[in-house]
């Protein structure tokens, strides 16, 4: 028989909601807050929209245990969906990300453990660190090059599989191209991550577009995508990493979440399908849907989502004055030759062309459509096998 008095709640509950006591052992249990499983059953939202008011209490407390990184997977996922839709979920994570961030100068750095630290490391790398840079394959003459099977797997608006399809025209290799979205779907999830690019080269699976580019560098030096001074080098791989991250997001903000560019996703996700005539469509359609529910959740969780749209203009715009101002003289970022960070740019840039608000916004800038021009004569022709 359970005695009155409190004890301790039960390890699986979350800070946020644990009570003093156990529920129903004293008087006071019913004022305390409820446990996760109740809060999950009573204030999750329902379809379309339809679920009881939010709590401020109880969001403040989930967007503490966010932050923290203390929910627990299910929660968290249930958060993801609740900044979709509430504005003061948005807020209130915003609110203690500051508040958490302006305390980490106070608290000193931990050098991890070594013996784990080597333990995770051999786990992700199999023993052996990969080499910075792949070494290059200078034994390998073009006609030898030419005759291996490169099968790119494609989603033909994505940013990212623009510029591989630039670095691997550029380099002049033969390819062949395999659209995603059908059943080649399958053999990308199963033999790679599940994300585009994938090129298969002679049966090899490469993914991620900066590792199938140093991949190919390694496979076919010439013409060269990354510089040989190592200052240089460093310079392409920020700049690179820059133009794939922060023009990446902005850019879906105005493809996915402003309201004039939906149509216009949509009907690129029915019309690039493998699968012809209605049924394609109704695929596209239903890719369309789920795609859109799941960059809408990545643009809030990145951060850029959580803005207004006028400051995600702004920060744009910044950005586009930026990489404007790194292509004086040019043509390239970095002089004279075009190098990786050079086709991330331009992948982001070309991305950026197709809603009319963003295409009005890069073409104020006359070193950014100079610099695509640019770009788009570099293409050279496959050598023959």
């Amino acid at each position: 028989m359970r005695s009155q008095r409190c004890r301790s709640p039960p390890a699986a509950w979350s800070s946020a909601w644990a009570c003093r006591c156990w529920p129903g052992a004293c008087a006071q249990a019913a004022t305390h807050r409820r446990p996760r499983a109740d809060v999950q059953a009573e204030d999750r939202p329902g379809r379309a929209g339809k679920h009881r008011p939010l709590d401020p209490a109880l969001l403040d407390a989930l967007a503490r245990e966010v932050a923290l990184g203390t929910a627990s997977e299910p929660t968290r996922r249930r958060f993801d969906r609740l900044l979709a839709d509430e504005p003061a979920a948005r807020t209130a994570l915003a609110y203690w990300e500051s508040l958490i961030a302006s305390c980490a100068p106070a608290v000193p750095a931990v050098p991890p453990d070594a013996a784990l630290r080597g333990r995770i490391e051999s786990r992700i790398f199999g023993g052996t660190h990969p080499p910075r840079y792949p070494a290059a394959r200078p034994d390998l003459t073009r006609q030898e090059i030419a005759r291996m099977e490169l099968v790119l797997y494609d989603w033909a608006p994505s940013p990212f599989c623009a510029k591989l399809r630039a670095v691997l025209d550029y380099k002049g290799l033969a390819y062949r191209r395999v659209p995603v979205m059908g059943a080649a779907l399958r053999r990308v999830r199963s033999r790679g991550n599940g994300k585009v690019p994938a090129l298969e080269i002679d049966g090899r699976m490469v993914t991620d577009s900066t590792d199938i580019a140093h991949a190919l560098e390694a496979l076919a030096p010439e013409p060269p995508v990354l510089p040989q001074d190592p200052r240089q080098r460093a310079l392409n791989q920020a700049l690179e990493d820059w133009a794939d991250e922060t023009f990446y997001f902005q850019a879906l903000y105005f493809q996915w979440m402003e309201p004039g560019a939906a149509p216009m996703v949509r009907e690129a996700f029915r019309a690039h399908t493998a699968i012809p005539g209605p049924v394609g469509q109704l695929f596209g359609e239903l890719a369309f849907r789920a795609y859109r529910r799941r960059i809408t959740r990545q643009v809030i969780g990145q951060g850029t989502g959580r803005k207004p749209e006028a400051q995600i203009a702004a920060d744009l715009a910044r950005n586009l004055a930026a990489a404007a101002d790194l292509l004086i003289p040019g043509p390239f970022l970095l002089g004279g030759q075009p190098h990786l960070c050079d086709f991330a740019l331009m992948g982001q840039l070309t991305y950026l062309m197709r809603p009319p608000l963003t295409r009005a916004m890069v073409q104020a800038h006359a070193p950014l459509t100079d610099f695509l021009a640019a770009m788009r004569a570099l293409r050279r022709t496959p050598a023959p096998p």
